[in-house]
């Protein structure tokens, strides 16, 4: 990518994406076309102003007049701070700046594009950000943001790092809906921009560093659709008798939701449930078992080389479970408390659609507990691994 070769070490960096359901020519002009202000946005810029607009009103000077539109295509205007840097038409650009980003009128030190690279004087930051389109399945289109800031010396980072803790949580909420307001306008159903029209006096500069996520998260954070909703189920196989049960080949499901906190990196929580039949179990004959709770833990995903629609997936994690055993009439004949237990598992996910993917995989559980039947109790310790198949769709 172009920002590599502009900044290829940097302090932080964000990464954000979004599946739009046009052709990647398409996608390109909307970036530079899509009007990117909105209500939330305007309040958000407003806060960050604020500090100069009351500076302006104690030396009596008339406030900036507010933008009417705002694109990345200003980006590139040098009253902006900002410079293009490099372009494949059609592809991807990046553009950068260099400033002091932590002061209220951030700093601007103007360069030339050339001496972006090399810039090395103290007491700066430097900001690259990168716009990228990459075909996806279905004809549709993969919008990349990505910003890398580094700062020149040690004085600069921790400036700056003070000044990320501060407006850090607006960032990526910032970005998410100029990147969905880019993917409207793609796809013809932008809201007309007379709708958005806002009385907030904004900086044209204040809006550029807001927009491209100067100060970003340590980690990249992919910020298309965070929220995924994941059914799974499959053959169960025990690894060892259950007490004095032999266990045979069981059925299960289960039904997580998970938040993506970066980009490969999701946290889950859901419900599960697991069927075993045995062939002779105390206390009694005939007796199935079932494993029933919780699971949470970290999930992690990655694509498989350049492939846009698979990729890998290991996850790790607790549970909070019981076990039941029930008779040939359904009632409960031993119950354990619920225990904390763990799990571990590696699978492959494909995506089939814009939203939504397959998720073969295969996964270890263990629970130990001890098995209450009347006055009597007998610890037992159930491990398995399950063969699954899931549907995972984000939102």
């Amino acid at each position: 990518m172009l920002i590599d070769h502009y900044l290829p070490r940097y302090d932080v960096t964000e990464v954000q994406e979004i599946e739009v359901d046009a052709p990647p020519a398409v996608t390109y002009d909307a970036i530079r076309r899509a009007d990117l202000r909105d209500p939330l946005i305007s309040a958000l810029f407003a806060l960050r102003e604020l500090p100069n607009r009351l500076s302006r009103r104690l030396h009596g000077s008339p406030p900036k007049p507010a933008l009417k539109r705002f694109t990345f295509a200003d980006l590139e205007k040098p009253e902006m701070g900002f410079m293009l840097l490099a372009e494949q038409p059609k592809r991807e650009f990046t553009v950068g700046s260099v400033g002091r980003f932590w002061k209220k009128d951030y700093g601007w030190r103007w360069i030339e594009a050339k001496d972006f690279a090399d810039f090395s004087e103290p007491g700066y930051a430097k900001l690259a950000v990168g716009f990228s389109v990459r075909p996806s399945g279905f004809g549709g289109s993969t919008l990349r943001y990505e910003a890398r800031t580094a700062t020149t010396d040690e004085e600069a980072r921790k400036r700056f790092r003070r000044y990320w803790l501060l407006i850090r949580p607006g960032v990526a909420m910032v970005m998410r809906r100029a990147l969905r307001r880019i993917k409207a306008e793609t796809e013809g159903s932008f809201i007309p921009q007379n709708v958005y029209r806002s009385r907030t006096c904004i900086s044209g500069k204040l809006l550029a560093i807001l927009i491209v996520g100067l100060v970003s998260r340590p980690a990249a954070l992919t910020a298309q659709d965070q929220w995924a909703f994941e059914l799974r189920g499959g053959p169960a196989f025990a690894t060892k008798d259950l007490g004095d049960a032999s266990l045979n080949t069981g059925f299960g499901f289960e039904g997580t939701i998970g938040y993506r906190v970066q980009p490969h990196l999701s946290v889950y929580a859901g419900w599960d449930w697991h069927h075993f039949s045995a062939e002779a179990s105390p206390p009694g004959a005939d007796n199935d078992f079932e494993e029933t709770g919780y699971a949470f833990g970290l999930r992690f995903q990655h694509p498989v080389g350049q492939s846009e629609t698979a990729a890998v997936q290991l996850r790790g994690g607790g549970t909070l479970n019981h076990i039941e055993v029930e008779n040939s009439a359904g009632d409960r004949v031993a119950d354990s408390d619920h225990g904390l237990g763990w799990e571990a598992g590696a699978g492959m996910a494909f995506r089939i659609a814009s939203k939504w993917q397959v998720t073969p995989g295969v996964r270890f559980r263990s629970l130990s507990r001890d098995l209450t039947t009347g006055t009597s109790t007998t610890p037992t310790d159930l491990r398995y691994f399950a063969a699954e198949v899931g549907f995972s769709r984000t939102f």
